[in-house]
């Protein structure tokens, strides 16, 4: 008998956070088909960058990651891509509409990554035990309904 996706060790908060991600990813888009002021829109990236995605890039590089082994090739494209979306976010004063794209398609991009090729990977060499102490450390919830400014609706 074969083994069915029914197997693999749910790892449900981390992908619900993940989940949260790619709502900024889509936030950013709506805010740039409505012709929001680019400041508003760097305001909520900064905002969840401090509140979540920071964070998030933490807990994987210091928990997920090494358990693969920092040498694989999956975790090094995966750090790459965190330095890549961090330094697109920390490094612009200015945001054009052009480095908006960039941000949000690098973000989206990497989450799919993560979520199609690095966790199954990395669900098929931990133990359940694991999986449940790490997303013990993962935050809840969608950070972005804190913020005030919904220019994204």
């Amino acid at each position: 008998m074969t083994e069915t996706l029914e197997t693999t060790i749910p790892l449900d908060r981390l992908y619900r956070e993940h989940h949260s991600l790619l709502k900024l990813s889509w936030r950013i888009r709506q805010g740039q088909e409505k012709g929001i002021d680019l400041a508003r829109i760097r305001s909520y990236i900064e905002y969840m960058w401090i509140s979540s995605l920071s964070l998030h890039f933490e807990i994987e590089e210091r928990y997920v990651f090494p358990m693969l082994g920092n040498e694989n090739k999956l975790v090094q494209r995966a750090l790459s891509e965190h330095r890549w979306i961090q330094k697109l976010i920390l490094t612009q004063k200015d945001y054009s509409f052009k480095m908006l794209n960039r941000i949000e398609e690098r973000l989206e991009r990497h989450i799919r990554f993560e979520e199609k090729i690095l966790f199954p990977e990395f669900q098929k060499l931990v133990s359940e035990e694991q999986c449940e102490w790490l997303e013990s450390l993962y935050n809840d919830g969608d950070q972005g309904q804190q913020w005030d400014d919904q220019f994204w609706l």
